[in-house]
């Protein structure tokens, strides 16, 4: 279980990563949706709706990934200490 967990780290910061890509996406589809239905109505906020989750697509991939750059930093900071030690070890 705790073996390798610097690698472990690391899949968990990927995992974290497209799960925020895939919510920002869904959220992105789900304003368009709304928007659109808004804007069958006439109404101008259809339009903020649509161009709002035109805009969330982008920003939730870069904020997705920034948010991961430290817990993948973390796992790549125990692997290569490991590899320090064991490289001191011999």
């Amino acid at each position: 279980m705790f073996n390798n967990i610097g690698s472990k780290i690391k899949s968990f910061a990927k995992f974290i990563f497209w799960i925020g890509v895939i919510f920002s996406v869904a959220i992105a589809i789900i304003f368009v949706y709304f928007g659109l239905k808004e804007s069958s109505y006439s109404t101008s906020q259809g339009i903020g709706y649509i161009i709002g989750g035109i805009l969330i697509i982008p920003f939730g991939i870069v904020i997705s990934w920034l948010e991961t750059f430290l817990l993948y930093g973390f796992g790549e900071l125990i692997d290569s200490n490991k590899k320090i030690l064991e490289h001191l070890e011999k």
